[in-house]
Protein backbone atom coordinates (compact mmCIF):
# COMPACT_ATOMS: atom_id res chain seq x y z
CA UNK A 1 0.00 0.00 0.00
CA UNK A 2 1.34 3.59 -0.97
CA UNK A 3 3.08 5.17 2.02
CA UNK A 4 1.36 8.34 0.84
CA UNK A 5 -2.26 7.04 1.18
CA UNK A 6 -1.23 5.84 4.52
CA UNK A 7 -0.24 8.87 5.53
CA UNK A 8 -2.64 11.61 4.46
CA UNK A 9 -5.17 8.97 6.23
CA UNK A 10 -3.27 9.09 9.79
CA UNK A 11 -2.71 12.94 9.61
CA UNK A 12 -6.61 13.12 9.13
CA UNK A 13 -7.05 10.75 11.86
CA UNK A 14 -4.67 13.33 13.76
CA UNK A 15 -6.56 16.30 12.71
CA UNK A 16 -9.77 14.96 14.21
CA UNK A 17 -8.94 13.86 16.79
CA UNK A 18 -7.66 17.56 17.91
CA UNK A 19 -10.72 18.88 17.20
CA UNK A 20 -12.56 16.39 19.50
CA UNK A 21 -10.16 17.48 21.88
CA UNK A 22 -10.93 21.30 21.48
CA UNK A 23 -14.96 20.62 21.42
CA UNK A 24 -14.92 18.57 24.75
CA UNK A 25 -12.66 21.70 26.21
CA UNK A 26 -15.72 23.61 25.03
CA UNK A 27 -18.40 21.66 25.79
CA UNK A 28 -16.73 20.93 29.54
CA UNK A 29 -16.89 24.84 30.08
CA UNK A 30 -20.20 25.87 28.30
CA UNK A 31 -21.70 23.19 29.71
CA UNK A 32 -21.16 25.04 33.79
CA UNK A 33 -19.20 25.74 36.51
CA UNK A 34 -16.82 22.29 36.83
CA UNK A 35 -15.81 23.44 39.95
CA UNK A 36 -19.64 24.34 40.97
CA UNK A 37 -19.91 20.67 39.86
CA UNK A 38 -17.54 19.25 41.43
CA UNK A 39 -18.17 20.66 45.28
CA UNK A 40 -21.91 20.82 45.13
CA UNK A 41 -24.79 22.92 45.14
CA UNK A 42 -24.48 23.75 48.61
CA UNK A 43 -20.68 24.56 48.91
CA UNK A 44 -19.89 28.17 50.09
CA UNK A 45 -17.75 30.31 47.33
CA UNK A 46 -14.08 30.04 49.38
CA UNK A 47 -14.63 26.28 48.59
CA UNK A 48 -15.74 27.12 45.01
CA UNK A 49 -12.31 29.41 44.81
CA UNK A 50 -10.42 26.48 45.91
CA UNK A 51 -11.59 24.11 43.46
CA UNK A 52 -11.32 26.53 40.47
CA UNK A 53 -7.73 27.23 41.56
CA UNK A 54 -6.86 23.71 41.86
CA UNK A 55 -8.11 22.61 38.43
CA UNK A 56 -6.64 25.96 37.02
CA UNK A 57 -10.15 27.77 36.23
CA UNK A 58 -8.84 30.60 37.26
CA UNK A 59 -6.56 30.99 34.57
CA UNK A 60 -7.29 32.60 31.05
CA UNK A 61 -9.01 30.21 28.05
CA UNK A 62 -6.01 30.02 25.84
CA UNK A 63 -3.96 29.32 29.10
CA UNK A 64 -6.23 27.18 30.41
CA UNK A 65 -6.55 25.11 26.55
CA UNK A 66 -2.74 25.41 26.26
CA UNK A 67 -2.47 23.45 29.89
CA UNK A 68 -5.09 21.14 29.05
CA UNK A 69 -3.97 20.17 25.63
CA UNK A 70 -0.62 19.93 27.59
CA UNK A 71 -1.81 17.55 30.04
CA UNK A 72 -3.28 14.98 27.47
CA UNK A 73 0.10 14.77 25.93
CA UNK A 74 1.20 13.75 28.93
CA UNK A 75 -1.42 11.02 29.73
CA UNK A 76 -2.57 13.39 32.45
CA UNK A 77 -6.56 13.80 32.32
CA UNK A 78 -7.18 14.73 35.80
CA UNK A 79 -8.00 12.94 38.56
CA UNK A 80 -11.27 11.26 39.65
CA UNK A 81 -13.12 13.05 42.36
CA UNK A 82 -14.74 9.89 43.72
CA UNK A 83 -11.68 7.49 44.07
CA UNK A 84 -9.13 9.94 44.30
CA UNK A 85 -6.70 8.63 41.58
CA UNK A 86 -5.80 9.51 38.06
CA UNK A 87 -9.10 9.20 36.06
CA UNK A 88 -7.25 7.47 33.05
CA UNK A 89 -5.37 4.74 36.00
CA UNK A 90 -9.44 4.48 36.60
CA UNK A 91 -10.77 3.27 33.26
CA UNK A 92 -8.20 1.45 32.26
CA UNK A 93 -8.77 -0.46 34.82
CA UNK A 94 -12.37 -1.35 33.23
CA UNK A 95 -11.25 -1.37 29.65
CA UNK A 96 -10.16 -4.85 29.50
CA UNK A 97 -13.34 -6.47 30.58
CA UNK A 98 -14.93 -4.56 28.48
CA UNK A 99 -12.63 -5.17 25.33
CA UNK A 100 -13.21 -8.76 26.16
CA UNK A 101 -17.44 -8.67 26.16
CA UNK A 102 -17.27 -6.20 22.65
CA UNK A 103 -14.95 -9.00 21.24
CA UNK A 104 -16.84 -11.83 21.94
CA UNK A 105 -19.61 -9.85 21.12
CA UNK A 106 -17.90 -8.87 17.44
CA UNK A 107 -17.31 -12.72 16.79
CA UNK A 108 -20.76 -13.65 17.50
CA UNK A 109 -21.80 -11.22 15.21
CA UNK A 110 -19.55 -11.83 12.45
CA UNK A 111 -20.66 -15.72 12.90
CA UNK A 112 -24.23 -14.83 12.20
CA UNK A 113 -24.67 -12.49 9.86
CA UNK A 114 -22.25 -12.94 7.13
CA UNK A 115 -22.79 -16.25 6.75
CA UNK A 116 -26.82 -15.32 6.81
CA UNK A 117 -26.70 -12.05 4.63
CA UNK A 118 -24.80 -14.42 1.93
CA UNK A 119 -27.17 -17.05 2.44
CA UNK A 120 -30.03 -14.66 1.35
CA UNK A 121 -28.80 -13.13 -1.01
CA UNK A 122 -27.83 -16.83 -2.84
CA UNK A 123 -31.17 -17.87 -1.91
CA UNK A 124 -33.22 -14.88 -2.97
CA UNK A 125 -36.91 -15.20 -2.38
CA UNK A 126 -36.71 -18.60 -1.00
CA UNK A 127 -37.61 -19.39 2.75
CA UNK A 128 -33.89 -19.21 4.00
CA UNK A 129 -34.18 -15.22 2.41
CA UNK A 130 -37.20 -14.75 4.39
CA UNK A 131 -35.87 -16.35 7.57
CA UNK A 132 -32.49 -13.96 7.82
CA UNK A 133 -34.62 -11.15 6.88
CA UNK A 134 -36.73 -11.60 9.71
CA UNK A 135 -33.94 -12.52 12.12
CA UNK A 136 -32.27 -9.13 11.27
CA UNK A 137 -35.48 -7.47 11.61
CA UNK A 138 -35.83 -8.28 14.85
CA UNK A 139 -32.24 -8.15 15.54
CA UNK A 140 -31.79 -4.55 14.68
CA UNK A 141 -35.03 -3.60 16.43
CA UNK A 142 -35.25 -5.50 19.32
CA UNK A 143 -33.66 -2.92 22.21
CA UNK A 144 -30.57 -4.13 24.07
CA UNK A 145 -31.92 -4.18 27.40
CA UNK A 146 -35.47 -5.67 26.64
CA UNK A 147 -33.31 -8.59 24.86
CA UNK A 148 -30.91 -8.65 27.86
CA UNK A 149 -34.16 -8.96 30.47
CA UNK A 150 -35.91 -11.42 28.06
CA UNK A 151 -32.30 -13.66 28.07
CA UNK A 152 -32.24 -13.56 32.21
CA UNK A 153 -35.95 -14.58 32.50
CA UNK A 154 -35.49 -17.42 30.20
CA UNK A 155 -31.86 -18.83 30.72
CA UNK A 156 -31.75 -17.67 34.89
CA UNK A 157 -34.67 -17.70 36.33
CA UNK A 158 -36.84 -19.95 34.23
CA UNK A 159 -33.94 -22.62 32.95
CA UNK A 160 -31.27 -21.56 35.76
CA UNK A 161 -29.08 -22.53 33.22
CA UNK A 162 -26.74 -19.04 33.81
CA UNK A 163 -25.55 -16.36 36.15
CA UNK A 164 -27.44 -13.05 35.59
CA UNK A 165 -25.01 -10.81 36.29
CA UNK A 166 -21.33 -10.88 37.32
CA UNK A 167 -18.12 -11.51 35.21
CA UNK A 168 -16.64 -14.12 37.57
CA UNK A 169 -16.95 -16.93 34.57
CA UNK A 170 -17.27 -17.82 30.94
CA UNK A 171 -20.80 -18.39 31.73
CA UNK A 172 -21.11 -14.78 32.70
CA UNK A 173 -19.95 -13.49 29.38
CA UNK A 174 -22.77 -15.84 27.20
CA UNK A 175 -25.90 -13.95 27.98
CA UNK A 176 -24.00 -10.07 27.53
CA UNK A 177 -22.35 -11.40 24.42
CA UNK A 178 -25.46 -12.93 22.92
CA UNK A 179 -27.49 -9.38 23.63
CA UNK A 180 -24.38 -7.55 21.83
CA UNK A 181 -23.87 -9.71 18.95
CA UNK A 182 -27.49 -10.17 18.34
CA UNK A 183 -27.84 -6.91 17.44
CA UNK A 184 -24.95 -6.21 15.47
CA UNK A 185 -25.55 -9.23 13.88
CA UNK A 186 -28.71 -8.45 12.25
CA UNK A 187 -27.36 -4.81 10.76
CA UNK A 188 -24.19 -7.23 9.49
CA UNK A 189 -26.91 -9.42 8.09
CA UNK A 190 -29.02 -6.81 6.03
CA UNK A 191 -25.76 -5.32 4.77
CA UNK A 192 -24.20 -7.85 3.23
CA UNK A 193 -26.94 -9.54 1.58
CA UNK A 194 -27.21 -6.36 -0.10
CA UNK A 195 -23.83 -6.06 -1.04
CA UNK A 196 -24.04 -9.32 -2.47
CA UNK A 197 -27.05 -8.79 -4.30
CA UNK A 198 -25.39 -5.73 -5.94
CA UNK A 199 -22.41 -7.67 -6.83
CA UNK A 200 -24.07 -11.01 -8.06
CA UNK A 201 -25.94 -8.96 -10.97
CA UNK A 202 -23.19 -6.56 -12.45
CA UNK A 203 -22.11 -7.36 -15.53
CA UNK A 204 -18.33 -8.70 -14.80
CA UNK A 205 -20.33 -11.39 -12.94
CA UNK A 206 -22.17 -12.37 -15.92
CA UNK A 207 -19.06 -12.39 -18.08
CA UNK A 208 -17.30 -14.89 -15.34
CA UNK A 209 -20.22 -17.09 -15.62
CA UNK A 210 -20.55 -17.36 -19.63
CA UNK A 211 -16.73 -18.02 -19.77
CA UNK A 212 -17.49 -20.80 -17.41
CA UNK A 213 -15.56 -19.94 -14.30
CA UNK A 214 -16.87 -22.45 -11.67
CA UNK A 215 -19.44 -21.16 -9.18
CA UNK A 216 -16.79 -21.32 -6.22
CA UNK A 217 -14.68 -19.60 -7.80
CA UNK A 218 -16.82 -17.39 -8.80
CA UNK A 219 -18.27 -15.96 -5.45
CA UNK A 220 -14.61 -16.58 -3.71
CA UNK A 221 -12.77 -14.36 -6.02
CA UNK A 222 -14.84 -12.12 -7.72
CA UNK A 223 -17.92 -11.50 -5.61
CA UNK A 224 -16.95 -11.85 -1.95
CA UNK A 225 -14.27 -9.20 -2.33
CA UNK A 226 -16.53 -6.46 -4.08
CA UNK A 227 -19.18 -7.04 -1.86
CA UNK A 228 -16.90 -6.72 1.39
CA UNK A 229 -16.56 -2.61 1.16
CA UNK A 230 -19.83 -1.84 2.36
CA UNK A 231 -19.52 -4.35 4.48
CA UNK A 232 -16.51 -3.05 6.23
CA UNK A 233 -18.09 0.24 6.35
CA UNK A 234 -20.38 -1.59 8.35
CA UNK A 235 -17.94 -3.15 10.90
CA UNK A 236 -15.81 -0.32 10.85
CA UNK A 237 -18.46 1.68 13.19
CA UNK A 238 -19.70 -1.85 14.93
CA UNK A 239 -15.65 -1.72 16.19
CA UNK A 240 -16.13 2.23 17.31
CA UNK A 241 -19.10 0.26 19.41
CA UNK A 242 -17.05 -1.90 21.19
CA UNK A 243 -16.90 0.87 24.08
CA UNK A 244 -19.41 3.10 23.66
CA UNK A 245 -21.89 0.68 22.62
CA UNK A 246 -22.53 -1.43 25.53
CA UNK A 247 -23.33 0.88 28.36
CA UNK A 248 -26.72 -0.65 28.08
CA UNK A 249 -25.45 -4.01 28.31
CA UNK A 250 -22.90 -3.93 30.90
CA UNK A 251 -25.51 -2.18 33.16
CA UNK A 252 -28.52 -4.81 32.56
CA UNK A 253 -25.45 -8.15 33.11
CA UNK A 254 -23.92 -5.67 35.93
CA UNK A 255 -20.49 -6.35 33.87
CA UNK A 256 -18.05 -3.95 35.44
CA UNK A 257 -16.64 -1.97 32.69
CA UNK A 258 -16.63 1.36 31.23
CA UNK A 259 -20.22 1.65 30.47
CA UNK A 260 -21.27 0.79 34.15
CA UNK A 261 -18.59 3.44 34.81
CA UNK A 262 -19.72 6.04 32.53
CA UNK A 263 -23.26 5.35 34.27
CA UNK A 264 -21.38 6.10 38.23
CA UNK A 265 -19.56 8.85 37.05
CA UNK A 266 -22.10 10.61 35.85
CA UNK A 267 -24.00 10.01 38.44
CA UNK A 268 -20.91 11.06 41.05
CA UNK A 269 -20.58 13.71 39.10
CA UNK A 270 -16.59 12.65 38.44
CA UNK A 271 -16.46 15.10 35.68
CA UNK A 272 -12.43 13.88 34.75
CA UNK A 273 -13.83 10.32 34.80
CA UNK A 274 -16.26 11.65 32.21
CA UNK A 275 -13.82 13.18 30.49
CA UNK A 276 -11.18 10.31 29.95
CA UNK A 277 -14.32 7.97 28.89
CA UNK A 278 -15.53 10.47 26.00
CA UNK A 279 -12.31 11.08 24.98
CA UNK A 280 -11.57 6.89 24.88
CA UNK A 281 -14.69 6.45 22.98
CA UNK A 282 -14.26 9.33 20.22
CA UNK A 283 -10.39 7.82 19.95
CA UNK A 284 -11.60 4.49 19.24
CA UNK A 285 -14.20 5.81 16.56
CA UNK A 286 -11.51 7.58 15.20
CA UNK A 287 -9.11 4.73 15.08
CA UNK A 288 -11.83 2.50 13.88
CA UNK A 289 -12.31 5.01 10.87
CA UNK A 290 -8.88 4.98 9.95
CA UNK A 291 -9.09 1.49 10.60
CA UNK A 292 -11.50 1.09 7.52
CA UNK A 293 -9.97 3.72 5.22
CA UNK A 294 -6.98 1.62 5.18
CA UNK A 295 -9.07 -1.51 4.60
CA UNK A 296 -10.21 0.37 1.91
CA UNK A 297 -7.37 0.85 0.04
CA UNK A 298 -6.31 -3.31 0.63
CA UNK A 299 -9.77 -4.46 -1.00
CA UNK A 300 -10.47 -2.41 -3.51
CA UNK A 301 -6.64 -0.48 -5.20
CA UNK A 302 -9.45 0.98 -7.66
CA UNK A 303 -10.27 3.47 -4.23
CA UNK A 304 -6.84 4.09 -3.07
CA UNK A 305 -5.59 5.14 -6.87
CA UNK A 306 -8.56 7.58 -7.17
CA UNK A 307 -7.55 9.09 -4.04
CA UNK A 308 -4.15 9.87 -4.73
CA UNK A 309 -5.23 11.44 -7.76
CA UNK A 310 -7.34 13.86 -5.81
CA UNK A 311 -4.71 14.20 -3.13
CA UNK A 312 -2.17 15.05 -6.19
Amino acid sequence: MNLRFVATRFGRAVLTMLLVVGFIFVILRVAGDPAQVMAGDDAPPEMIERYRAALGLDRSLPEQFVRYTAALATGDLGRSFKDNRAALDVVIERLPITLYLGFVALAISLGIGIPLGIFAALKRGTAIDRFAMTFAVLGYSLPNFFLGVLLILLFSLHLRWLPSSGSETVWHLIMPAMTLGTAHAGGIARFTRSAMLEVLNRNFMRTAKAKGVPRQRRLYRHAFPNAAIPVVTHLGFRLGHLVAGAIIVETVFAWPGVGRLMISAVAARDLAVVQALVLMTAFAMICANLAVDLAYGWIDPRIRVAGERREA
